[in-house]
């Protein structure tokens, strides 16, 4: 929505002409009547093209990376036009909550990029904060704004928890199927926790007993054993949102939303090894499959994304049509509600490990994050 407005300079324009065309009028000065409508038309037609810079100028926010809740980041925006007849326009950006990057100016196919420090509380969709441009194009008479930010919007995806890899494994094998743990108890391994896979740097959340003390004197950085399980490297995800017939309690809220941290967690340690496939089925109103091989890239952050906008549903949710080639040997957790019905299909029917979202607190190898800070600028 365009907003327009006098310039101090218009409003002096204007009451010179009204006055020279009064005085006209009273003396019948024919002369004094023609300055005072050609004064009043060049209002007009400020008043009219006013808003012919602002309704070609493009902006929104760039998706080069998300916001974490519970984290502080930034929101890059872009503002440009590639209008010739706007290059040597000067344009006033007004910012609100700690734009940064503001020009005065704007050149033709040059996009010009805002920044803005984002404080998000929670996951989901947060509405950017108002970032108007106004410009009295062409005499500066009349001034005309317009919010760039109105309707946009920047993801904010959950924080990840920490997660023990060695004590997923062992929680995940629990429960497969018993040929596949007779099959296991038959290999030669030289560990419970998996075999030795080699060093690498100490993480936050790695147990001290991983720790190989004698490379962490020689390099001067605390090295970890990494252990995994042979024969187990591809982990599927089944992320069960539930029904919301009523309004979550805050109890429903709060252990839901310690779910979805969870399962990023799982994510993020899962996909440090490059040979590991993780694939994730979210259930909902709009269904998804997501996998990736190893490493962060686009397949984690599209998962990371699925989490942010995942809701409990008020009908029973659909699940997403499983591909058709899953890997062997193949891990499955189910993350979901008190509430949530058995899936249907293929998802149904295989050996998973079930999690309901009251008992994720009282696993031992996860560990929530603090996602309190001082109340800043903008939280959707």
């Amino acid at each position: 929505m365009l907003a327009r407005w006098p310039e101090r300079a218009g409003v002096v324009w204007l009451v010179v002409a009204l006055f020279l065309m009064v005085l006209g009028l009273a003396k019948g000065i024919q002369p004094l009547l023609l300055l005072s409508a050609i004064l009043i038309g060049a209002f007009i037609v400020n008043l009219i093209l006013a808003s012919m810079p602002l309704v070609r100028l493009k902006a929104q926010a760039t998706e080069d990376s998300d916001l974490v809740a519970g984290e502080p980041g930034l929101v890059v925006f872009q503002v440009w036009s590639n209008n010739p007849s706007t290059s040597d326009i000067q344009f006033h950006l007004q910012g609100f909550n700690e734009w940064v990057g503001l020009p005065s100016r704007l050149t033709t196919g040059q996009p010009c990029n805002l920044r803005l420090e984002a404080y998000p509380k929670r996951r989901g969709w947060m509405e950017l904060p108002p970032l108007v441009a106004s410009t009295a194009y062409p005499f500066g008479l009349v001034r005309s704004a317009a919010n760039l930010c109105a309707g946009q919007r920047a993801l904010v995806v959950p924080p990840a928890a920490t997660v023990q890899s060695s004590g997923l494994l062992r929680y995940l094998e629990r429960r497969q199927a018993r040929q596949e743990l007779e099959t296991r108890a038959n290999r030669v391994r030289p560990s419970s926790m998996g075999e030795f896979h080699g060093l690498r740097p100490w993480r936050a959340g790695d147990s001290q007993r991983l720790i190989h003390w004698r490379t962490s004197a020689r390099l001067g950085q605390p090295m970890v054993r990494e252990h995994e399980a042979p024969g187990r490297q591809a982990l599927l995800l089944l992320v069960d949102p539930g029904l919301s017939t009523n309004k979550l309690t805050q109890d429903d809220r709060d252990s839901f939303e310690r779910l979805l941290r969870l399962a990023a967690g799982i994510i993020r340690v899962w996909l440090r090894g490059a040979d590991r496939w993780l694939g994730m089925a979210v259930a909902g109103d709009k269904p998804g499959f997501f996998q990736a091989q190893g490493g962060a890239g686009e397949g984690e952050r599209a998962m990371l994304r699925a989490l942010a906008v995942c809701e409990p549903s008020p009908v029973v949710p659909k699940w997403p049509e499983p591909p058709m080639n899953l890997p062997a040997n193949l891990l499955t957790l189910r993350l979901h509600r008190l509430d949530s019905v058995q899936p249907s299909g293929r998802w149904g029917l295989m050996s998973r490990r079930d999690l309901p979202a009251d008992k994720v607190d009282q696993l031992p190898w996860f560990e929530d994050v603090d996602c309190t800070f001082p109340n800043k600028a903008v939280s959707p």
